[in-house]
């Protein structure tokens, strides 16, 4: 088939794919700027070799299948590689180890074969060129012929010998290898540039490769900066471990090898090891390498116009990765927040396959820039929710996407309810203000309601209290209190019996007469009221008065409270507006606990205190019960209302921002001493 007979879509993606490549390989082999991951350029690279296997016609000269096509920054000094630093193919399944197996295999002529397990350390590739057994010059990879000159900035990395054994060596000799930074040097490198108003570094190989290319030679010493060899030429001794085992002797490093094996299941064996230890080092690895061992074995081999065909990089599974947002669905919290959630067309990240992402809230969306039918490149790190981080090829929405690429709309009310959606000043989601009336609000409020810092009825976990929503038995809030009189529905109930629905009923009947004010304010899930507020507004209302005052009045009421902003006022008062007759309900229920205080005088009052840190003495949640017990507000963040700051180990940031503040922070000894003074 000839060019002008390819569909004109295909030739499109193709030309968009090159280009995108093009610029990607300038990036990583050039700039050590990488924009997208290894497991991402891997998608795009597969994706064009399929195009050119199926239309042979679209293949050029230019063409990243055919070679390296880059050219160095003006202005830099090119060092040529004695070798072409190739770079490696990928893997990422049991079955393509078994294929590159067989492949090396077959070309031996009966011969055992025997590979080289490594780390494949997520660095900046480093060649380092020997003469006499001196070290002359180093140099990136560049574009694999030529790199780039990074002489002076190498004289502080850690296991580069400048001189060694020439008698042992060629005349000349380039030692190959990756230069990089451990995680701890990683972070307090960030650190240091966040103090300096510096941007920070997405992650240790951009950050081995800044500080090498781009800070004074002088500043180098300072960051940590590392070198693991994991190549060399001309071929020296009888196999590349025997090399290995030389360069170690003469001062090389090499931090992370597994052994050796013949087989695939020995191969993979070692993948699984290193995956499963992976988070314990203390360098970052994206996955294990695995080499031909004998050099003869290796020259029957020979190269591809990219890479070796004697050597894979088997990688882990991709954290992130490039799949189509198929919809946007909006989604309504315990508080009202509407979340909008991606849907996705299916994609496995980290082993697990992904269909929705989070995308927090519509201001994300239009920073984002984000349309239904867009590729978007979803992360998920730290077996946290999967979010989507961007549009991938924006400029290239109509060829690209499923169908032309449209920008999607917020809902001006609710989903669930249709009830109104109002977005308060100073917040970034939209919230629906229907509150126990909204079904969706509904069933996250009886989770919450009955939860152990909310009613603590034991025996009512989510599980149960969806199972008792789904009979009709608890719909509502107050329904709680009139369990009993649908015991016999209940009973018939699968996981319920009688002892179960005893305890329930014993529980609740217990907490109508011992909850006290602050905690049934947190039970009704206030936007925006965490328990420290919950208890806080306990102190100077009844839950009688925020229901019987009118709005207007109430918010004005809070706004002369301290440390109830006009967002926060405005929040509490529409929701006791709008579920007064709820509350009222439920209040016929429920008999306070009247908390009591015995002191004459209270020390703390008025004083507001907040705990940082791991304590030894005391648990955060009891110091915090006597700093009320002595009259103090106790708040979870520093401010300049803040009074004392009691810190235990590891205080974070908070300790920071009271120096900045010249807020007095006490250790928690110093915290005891001074509690002494008022024990009764």
């Amino acid at each position: 088939m000839s060019y002008s007979d390819i569909p004109f879509d295909i030739q499109e993606e193709w030309r968009v794919l090159v280009a995108e490549i093009q610029m990607h390989n300038q990036l990583y082999y050039e700039e050590d700027l990488p924009l997208i991951s290894d497991g991402e350029y891997d998608a795009l690279y597969r994706r064009l070799v399929q195009l050119e296997r199926r239309f042979p016609g679209l293949v050029t000269n230019e063409s990243p299948t055919q070679g390296l096509h880059i050219r160095l920054k003006e202005k830099t000094e090119e060092v040529a590689h004695l070798f072409p630093l190739y770079s490696l193919e990928s893997v990422y399944s049991m079955k393509e180890v078994e294929q590159f197996v067989t492949r090396t295999s077959k070309a031996q002529e009966g011969e055992r074969v025997s590979y080289v397990v490594e780390g494949k350390i997520d660095g900046l590739t480093l060649a380092l060129f020997y003469k006499k057994g001196k070290l002359l010059s180093a140099s990136t990879r560049g574009n694999g012929i030529v790199g780039e000159n990074v002489t002076k900035h190498i004289q502080n990395i850690s296991y580069i010998p400048f001189e060694i054994n020439f008698d042992l060596m060629p005349e000349e000799l380039e030692v190959r290898g990756e230069v990089y930074i451990e995680k701890h040097d990683f972070e307090e490198f960030n650190r240091c540039r966040s103090i300096q108003g510096e941007s920070v570094f997405a992650n240790p190989r951009n950050a081995a490769s800044g500080a090498l290319r781009q800070l004074d030679p002088d500043q180098v010493a300072h960051r940590g900066l590392k070198f693991a060899i994991h190549g060399v030429w001309p071929e020296i001794e009888h196999s590349y471990s025997a090399a290995i085992d030389l360069l170690k002797t003469l001062g090389f490093r090499m931090p992370l090898s597994y052994g050796s094996g013949t087989t695939p299941e020995t191969l993979m064996h070692y993948f699984e090891e290193a995956s499963s230890k992976r988070d314990s080092l203390t360098f970052e690895i994206d996955g294990l390498v695995y080499k031909v061992d004998d050099w003869k074995q290796r020259n029957r081999l020979g190269h591809r116009a990219k890479s070796p065909r004697f050597a894979v990089a088997h990688k882990f599974p991709a954290q992130s990765s490039i799949t189509v947002l198929e919809d946007i669905q909006v989604q309504v919290g315990r508080t009202g927040i509407l979340t909008p959630v991606a849907v996705l067309s299916p994609i496995l990240l980290g082993g697990v396959q992904i269909t929705r992402a989070t995308l927090h809230n519509e201001d994300e969306i239009a920073k984002k820039d984000l349309r239904i039918g867009d590729r978007v490149r979803v992360q998920r790190a730290g077996d946290v929710i999967p979010q989507v981080c961007e549009v991938v090829y924006p400029k290239y929405r109509n060829t690209l996407a499923h169908d032309t690429a449209s920008s999607f709309v917020f809902p001006s009310e609710c989903p669930a309810c249709q009830g109104p959606v109002i977005r308060f000043q100073g917040e970034v989601a939209r919230r629906c203000i229907s509150g126990l009336k909204c079904p969706a609000q509904k069933i996250w409020s009886l989770y919450h309601f009955v939860s152990k810092e909310g009613m603590d009825i034991q025996g009512l976990g989510p599980k149960n209290v969806r199972s008792l929503y789904q009979a009709g038995i608890l719909t509502e809030l107050v329904d709680l209190f009139n369990l009993s009189q649908n015991k016999d529905h209940w009973m018939t109930l699968e996981g319920w019996g009688k002892k179960s629905i005893d305890g329930v009923l014993r529980a609740i009947e217990y907490q109508r007469y011992n909850i006290s004010v602050g905690a049934f304010f947190y039970a009704l899930s206030i936007p925006n009221v965490g328990k420290v507020t919950a208890h806080f507004l306990a102190e100077h209302f009844t839950p009688e008065t925020l229901i019987n005052i009118s709005k207007a009045e109430l918010q004005e009421m809070l706004k002369d409270i301290q440390g109830i902003g006009v967002v926060l006022a405005q929040s509490i008062s529409n929701f006791f507006h709008h579920n007064a007759s709820k509350i009222q309900e439920i209040l016929k229920y429920l008999f306070f606990k009247r908390i009591k205080n015995t002191l004459v005088f209270l020390p703390l009052q008025g004083k507001r205190v907040v705990f940082s840190g791991k304590f030894q003495h005391a648990t955060r949640r009891d110091l915090m019960k006597r700093a009320q017990y002595l009259g103090a507000s106790v708040g979870e963040h520093i401010s300049k209302h803040t009074h004392y700051l009691v810190i235990g180990s590891d205080p974070g940031s908070k300790y920071a921002k009271a120096q900045t503040l010249q807020v007095e922070t006490l250790t928690e000894e110093e915290w005891m001493i001074f509690l002494e003074a008022f024990s009764s």
